[in-house]
């Protein structure tokens, strides 16, 4: 089944946060990786903001080396532009009115990959507000978070 995934997945893979080895389970368990572009501009804005954090918990080598994991990383992910056909199916999926932005966005690519693959199709994300909506799309959501109490 392919998975799609969001910036707060490959963040937290990018970042080594707290749920990165469930995320990184998910990601090494796939063979067919999709995201929007959204996803790379995202991840790199985040990269950027945190190298220019003052103090010295932030190496002047955080932004060369993980911009470079990112950029390996999206190697491995079939990017989708957004286009009219993303629009559209923004139009046509109601649910996504009360979200934000470039979660409207993020689902709608995902429904736009599921209707052209044939198939279900799984997200991978740690934001509540992008994994509540997709459920309510009748995505499958991944991964498992200790939030949610499973482990």
């Amino acid at each position: 089944m392919a998975t799609y995934y969001d910036s707060s997945a490959v963040l937290a893979i990018l970042l080594r946060q707290p749920d990165a080895e469930r995320c990184t389970r998910e990601w090494e368990g796939e063979t067919v990786r999709i995201a929007s572009i959204l996803l790379e501009a995202e991840c790199l804005i985040v990269l950027r903001r945190i190298a220019r954090l003052p103090g010295p918990e932030v190496k002047a080598s955080f932004l060369k080396e993980r911009a470079a994991a990112l950029s390996s990383l999206m190697e491995e992910v079939s990017l989708e532009d957004v286009h009219r056909s993303i629009l559209e199916v923004l139009r046509l999926a109601p649910p996504l009115v009360g979200s934000r932005t470039l979660d409207a966005l993020h689902l709608a690519t995902a429904l736009f990959f599921q209707q052209s693959l044939g198939e279900p199709l799984r997200v991978c994300s740690l934001d509540q507000r992008m994994r509540k909506l997709a459920q309510e799309l009748r995505l499958e959501v991944v991964p498992t978070v200790a939030s949610e109490g499973k482990s």
